[in-house]
């Protein structure tokens, strides 16, 4: 997109708000959970949008101010992740950001997620990890939900990117060894979590900028990392000797996949008695994710969400370490899209 084109940033913006141009770009990737299952459990997507969009995407980051970017860093913290890490991100930006997130969640409709823009300066990086966390999930009428992560999603923005600027995503589950993703322009790398990886420091002086972020499901469907458990070839060089990580992997995914069944027939017995719904998603979310469809919204259930919304906004709640994503679905957030294009 050429700096400053008025043209370009109009048709940027209408191309993001258009539920048919988007949803009709996105269905050549085919189900989503399918492409990771034939591919390992890592999926790398080449021009994932197209080249006038990414740029429109790549122009809106580089325009956030200094101060709203958010300093993401920590040690070791075993109550919510098993993760250090050091970069800047932004959830609430300018105008059109939350637009943008939209796009990434009609991947999986029906699922809920957390998304957010990061910017990785010099020494930026996240050390080895494997992504399983929980996340409170503010819902529709007011409860909160606790979620686990199932799916990452990172797309790309930097031209030019190479090896000798560092901040490659290096798999660690990779059969055969360690292979690095470089973060090139306009990809995205999705991956089922658990899985072992970390982002390798930023050694150039130019920002590295991306889009990133979750799908999430109601419960806790796995047993987080305490600090015990170490990446998959310190861990066979220590326990297990020869062990291959695709064996590491395919024990990793059965075992999520088996917890995931049990935690949905939990979950959804007591939905189905509850008088308060916990998520318009968390019942049938597999069946509906195939069907690749989007779920009518009522009016007054718009209405209603609304109400609760603003009502939400005057309550003083306390804060957790990051915010708390909205219990909108992604078919909900395609449903918004389409009514906005049609106002």
């Amino acid at each position: 997109m050429a700096k400053g084109s008025k043209h370009a940033r109009q048709r940027f913006r209408k191309w993001i708000n258009s539920y048919p141009d988007v949803s009709a770009w996105l269905e050549k990737y085919g189900d989503l959970e399918q492409q990771l299952d034939d591919n390992g459990g890592l999926l790398k997507i080449e021009n994932f949008l197209p080249t006038f969009v990414a740029e429109g995407i790549l122009e809106m980051l580089r325009g956030i101010d200094d101060k709203t970017w958010n300093l993401t860093a920590a040690g070791d913290d075993y109550v919510h992740n098993n993760i250090r890490h050091e970069f800047l991100s932004v959830k609430q930006g300018p105008p059109g950001l939350q637009d943008v997130f939209r796009i990434f969640t009609l991947l999986l409709p029906d699922s809920l997620f957390t998304f957010s823009a990061a910017k990785y300066c010099k020494a930026g990086h996240i050390v080895p990890h494997d992504d399983r966390a929980y996340t409170q999930v503010l819902m529709d009428d007011g409860s909160m939900q606790l979620c686990s992560r199932t799916i990452a999603c990172i797309y790309y923005l930097t031209h030019g990117w190479s090896e000798a600027d560092g901040g490659h995503l290096v798999d660690l589950e990779a059969p055969g060894g360690p292979q690095q993703h470089l973060p090139a322009f306009n990809s995205v790398v999705a991956f089922r979590i658990p899985r072992w990886h970390e982002v390798k420091p930023v050694t150039g002086d130019r920002p590295r900028y991306s889009i990133f972020g979750w799908f999430l499901e109601p419960g806790k469907l796995y047993e987080l990392n305490t600090g015990e458990e170490a990446p998959p070839q310190q861990h066979s060089e220590a326990v297990h000797g020869a062990a291959e990580p695709e064996q590491q992997q395919q024990h990793a995914a059965a075992a999520v996949k088996q917890k995931r069944k049990k935690q949905r027939e939990s979950v959804q017995k007591p939905q189905q008695q509850a008088a308060k719904p916990v998520s318009h998603a968390s019942a049938g979310v597999k069946k509906k994710r195939r069907q690749r469809g989007v779920p009518p919204l009522s009016n007054s259930t718009s209405e209603q969400q609304q109400q609760q919304q603003q009502q939400r906004g005057k309550q003083k709640r306390k804060q957790p370490s990051e915010p708390v994503p909205s219990g909108r679905s992604a078919g909900q957030a395609a449903v918004a899209m389409k009514r906005m294009a049609k106002a």
